[in-house]
């Protein structure tokens, strides 16, 4: 979480170059791994040296560069389009993961026009991961030559607000606790779909096209592996969607009586989430495989839009100018955390009905972290009104 900070201290883009100058070296390292392991002895001992490299990928890459990116978007976004252009910026891991597809998918059937120092064969994992490491750097130029840090002025407005926040006593902790733990939870549901809904998807539609086939023949079929991944796709394709219809509500709240209104935003999609649940715990394989895949894509409306909007545009609602960047920073330990606790508790739950029981509660609990920040907002906005109007007759009063 203190590195995290470092893109206030130091600037949004010199922390996302400091991340690349890292992460791009690791994974080429990562990518002549089996030689480098056998060059110091350590051919038995391959599996900690790639774990330690992953780990540190995902600090830089994953932790570090995410945060320095919003802190350096948001620099530029005025605060009438915050919700619109944050949700915009929320969707590039979904963006880049489509993108990679694209791009890496001729590489592994294909492989490179040449070999260059033994890279270049079509199906070698190296070559997929050389590919992606150079195309992080050619992604990076135009960020690095043409992005500013922020526009004139910013940094003295960044300065006042620091003082303003100071002056007030910092963070709003109970707000960061209600969003940080609702954040966690959304996270730890959609890690779940992400990570299993394709093994779901398959047993509805085994059991709905071919019932009488053993599932373990039928889930190893081209078609059916082939359909469900397509279908799996509705889970980002309506999340997308979500993010973007709710950065459009959370910019028509922008007027002073409309902020407390916010928190609508997360309680009809937590509500819209929990009933999917819902549907798919007491339907199960009896959905109809058409159905199923809907439900899945439900799953991704009712978790990306919230959760993608406070990660983005309530981040710097909370933060300010000044405070944005250790926001995000502890959202993002909240949802990573919660992350590797579901994945950790689903090794001991592998009945898809047990996990729907787990997946509930979740969704419930959003519903009602999302009730209690509209109640917070609620209080704070009216006591921030009440201020302006006391001031006079206590000015009378002296």
């Amino acid at each position: 979480v203190q590195t995290c900070a470092l893109p206030i201290s130091w600037g949004g883009k010199n922390v996302q170059m400091l991340s690349l100058v890292f992460y791009v070296p690791i994974v080429m390292v990562w990518s002549c791994g089996n030689g480098i392991s056998d060059a110091v002895g350590l051919s038995n001992y391959r599996f900690p040296v790639y774990w330690c490299m992953w780990m540190f990928n995902g600090f830089f890459a994953l932790g570090l560069s995410w945060v320095a990116i919003m802190v350096c978007a948001s620099n530029w976004i005025p605060a009438e389009m915050e919700g619109r252009m944050m949700a915009v910026v929320g969707c590039a891991p979904e963006l880049g993961d489509a993108s990679a597809r694209a791009f890496l998918g001729p590489i592994i059937k294909h492989g490179w026009p040449v070999m260059v120092m033994g890279y270049g064969n079509p199906g070698d994992w190296s070559t997929v991961s050389m590919s992606a490491a150079l195309a992080a750097v050619v992604l990076t130029l135009p960020f690095f030559f043409y992005v500013k840090e922020s526009p004139l002025g910013y940094e003295e407005e960044k300065k006042s607000e620091a003082k303003k926040t100071t002056e007030a006593g910092g963070l709003d902790a109970t707000l960061m606790t209600l969003t940080c733990t609702m954040c966690g939870l959304l996270y730890a549901i959609r890690t779940m779909f992400l990570l299993y809904s394709v093994t779901w998807l398959s047993e509805v539609y085994c059991h709905t096209y071919h019932p009488t086939v053993d599932f373990a023949v039928c889930d190893q079929d081209h078609v059916t592996v082939g359909t469900v991944a397509t279908a799996s796709l509705l889970f980002t394709f309506f999340g997308m969607f979500s993010v973007l219809g709710c950065g459009v509500v959370k910019d028509s709240l922008t007027k002073a009586d409309r902020k407390a209104d916010r928190g609508y935003i997360l309680l009809v999609t937590s509500f819209m989430l929990f009933l999917t649940v819902l549907v798919m715990f007491w339907w199960d394989l009896e959905l109809g495989f058409p159905l199923a895949a809907f439900m899945v894509g439900m799953i991704g409306f009712g978790d990306f839009g919230p959760y993608k909007t406070m990660s983005g545009a309530f981040a710097i609602d909370i933060g300010g100018k000044a405070r944005k960047g250790d926001v995000s920073a502890w959202m993002g330990v909240a949802s990573n955390g919660s992350a590797a606790i579901i994945i950790i508790v689903s090794g001991f739950v592998p009945a898809w009905t047990d996990m729907f029981k787990i997946l509930l509660v979740l969704s419930a609990g959003c519903c009602a972290f999302s009730a209690a920040i509209i109640k917070y907002d609620v209080k704070k906005f009216a006591r921030a009104r009440e201020l302006p109007l006391t001031a006079p007759f206590l000015e009378v009063l002296e």
